[in-house]
């Protein structure tokens, strides 16, 4: 058997020889050895060519001797073949590579733009929406704002235990409307829309109560029906009493946020 030869590039591109191409030519140099031993044998015994050798040396010897140069032949061409293969997978290698950091170093720099456009956009955006040199306070979208309060009205229809509950998931609370600037402002919205709107006012024994723990201020009416209910809607700029259960849209409120515009820092 002929001998197998493991070559290795630098900087880990290198690549052994396929066991499949190695076993293919080793079984193809085989032949040729074998072949060409066979043809110096029928040399050595032909009497006419061995009087021409015996003139220079043994004839044994000078068959064995162009056999090994044959072998050396074939055996050197192998390596060539092989230094080739190496060297034009490692310069694949080394392309895929360079070609791999490149894409990764322009998909970075696309990255960094978009943030930078989104950075800038959000100043503008604050500019306008904040006065200079005071803090920014906003409100989620879809609510609006008032003073320093957001105000949410709903589209949807609950109860009045289940449309306090809805604003308690979003952060806020049912709104009280314990200001008179703020139930005027409320007023004026809700004259616009259809519906009633559960506000947080209920009955407590006697008195109305904000869920805020205030009591309504006596100047403030609430109508109310034959019938005795203890929660409260607003329709227009009127105030009246309701059944709990019975399914309408409600109002919520929170405190305004305060957004300060992070420093992005790009390394």
């Amino acid at each position: 058997m002929l001998p197998k030869f493991t070559l290795t590039a630098h900087r880990g591109f290198g690549l052994c020889f396929l066991r499949k191409s190695t076993s293919f030519l080793s079984m193809t140099l085989q032949s040729a050895v074998h072949l060409g031993t066979e043809h110096w044998q029928t040399i050595c015994k032909s009497p006419y060519r061995m009087r021409n050798l015996k003139k220079k040396t043994a004839p044994h010897r000078a068959c064995w001797w162009i056999l090994i140069m044959v072998t050396v032949t074939g055996l050197m061409k192998f390596m060539e073949v092989a230094v080739v293969v190496v060297i034009a997978r490692s310069r694949k290698a080394s392309y895929n590579f360079v070609n791999k950091t490149e894409t990764d170093f322009l998909n970075q720099t696309s990255v960094n733009s978009y943030i930078n456009i989104v950075d800038q956009t959000l100043r503008d955006t604050m500019f306008h929406l904040c006065v200079q040199k005071s803090p920014c306070k906003l409100c989620p979208l879809n609510w609006i704002g008032f003073k320093e309060k957001c105000y949410f009205f709903s589209e949807d229809r609950e109860n009045w235990i289940t449309s306090r509950n809805n604003c308690s998931h979003m952060k806020a609370d049912i709104v009280s409307l314990e200001d008179a600037k703020e139930r005027e402002f409320i007023s004026r919205l809700v004259s616009n829309q259809k519906g009633y709107f559960w506000i947080g006012l209920t009955k407590n024994g006697s008195d109305w109560t904000w869920q805020t723990g205030g009591i309504l201020d006596k100047d403030v009416t609430i109508k109310e029906g034959t019938s005795p209910h203890m929660c409260t809607v607003v329709i227009g700029k009127e105030m009246s009493a309701e059944f709990c259960g019975n399914p309408n849209k409600w109002i919520c409120e929170m405190e305004m946020s305060e957004y300060t515009l992070p420093e992005l820092q790009f390394e």
